[in-house]
């Protein structure tokens, strides 16, 4: 009877463990699941690189050394990478689960860091041009997805700064049939200001869009959407999503001339020009 008992548990296990490397399975042409979230947790790395570090990499060639850097230290092509988010685009429980291990990669290696330095976390939120995206770095947006909006909000803390500018970029990796986003902020006087754009459709060229805060006036909130239809049945994966932060040039205006402002009575800012120009 025991021995009954112990061939039934063996059995049990091997069936469990057989599920469990059927669920991992994926065609031989794509990357398999943890070797894909390592691959775009570098990826990330890398995106996080050029944006604190734009001098460096003003030239497409620059940015294209550096991506290719990622792709040979991790044994794949650009080609390899682009077929198998496909295929996961099209297994979009797969994907999710990893974004979900690309996310816990990243917060490894910043511990690890934190732990060595103990100054990781700090740079993540102070100094004069930073990340400071609240979200996930990637999305998928599908017909069956819950909403066609990405959004953040953020209130205002110690590092903010009257007069700074926050640029939000990402990449399509899958193309929408349109796609249209803004950012607001809102101030310590009850006024908003608000910046809204239709994104341009096509290629693989990274998004970017960039809100310039009132220099006379104290920001308390910053909020931002982003709406996406997709092409047919076919999803739309958003990329490398960043929210940097910058100091104002003195040089330059403190108001985008796109940027619209709202008083609190609802009347249009009487200093707002819109023909002044950046």
């Amino acid at each position: 009877m025991n021995d009954f008992r112990s061939k039934t548990v063996v059995a049990a296990a091997v069936a469990v463990i057989a599920a469990c490397v059927g669920c991992n399975r994926v065609p031989s042409h794509v990357i398999e699941p943890e070797r894909m979230a390592r691959l775009m947790a570098d990826m990330r790395m890398a995106d996080a690189v050029i944006t604190l570090n734009p001098g460096d990499y003003r030239s497409d060639s620059s940015r294209v050394i550096l991506k290719r850097a990622v792709f040979d230290r991790n044994g794949v092509t650009q080609a390899d990478f682009d077929t198998s988010l496909i295929w996961y685009g099209h297994n979009i429980d797969r994907y999710q689960e990893i974004n979900d291990r690309t996310i816990e990669i990243l917060e490894g290696r910043l511990a690890d860091i934190g732990a060595a330095g103990g100054t990781g976390n700090a740079l993540s939120v102070a100094g004069d041009s930073v990340d400071v995206w609240p979200g996930a770095m990637s999305y998928v947006i599908s017909r069956r997805s819950p909403s066609d909006f990405i959004t953040f909000g953020m209130e205002s803390d110690r590092n903010w700064e009257q007069g700074d500018v926050y640029t939000w970029s990402f990449k399509f990796a899958t193309m929408p049939a349109s796609a249209r986003w803004g950012i607001s902020a809102e101030y310590d006087d009850g006024s908003v200001e608000t910046l809204t754009s239709m994104i341009t459709v096509g290629g693989s060229v990274r998004q970017t869009i960039s809100f310039l805060t009132d220099s006379t006036r104290s920001a308390r909130y910053i909020g931002g959407w982003l709406y996406v239809e997709p092409d047919g049945h076919r999803p739309v994966f958003i990329d490398s999503v960043s929210l940097t932060r910058g100091r104002l040039d003195g040089h330059k205006q403190s108001r985008h001339y796109m940027q619209r402002m709202v008083s609190p009575r609802g009347v249009k800012d009487p200093g707002q020009n819109d023909s002044v120009s950046d």
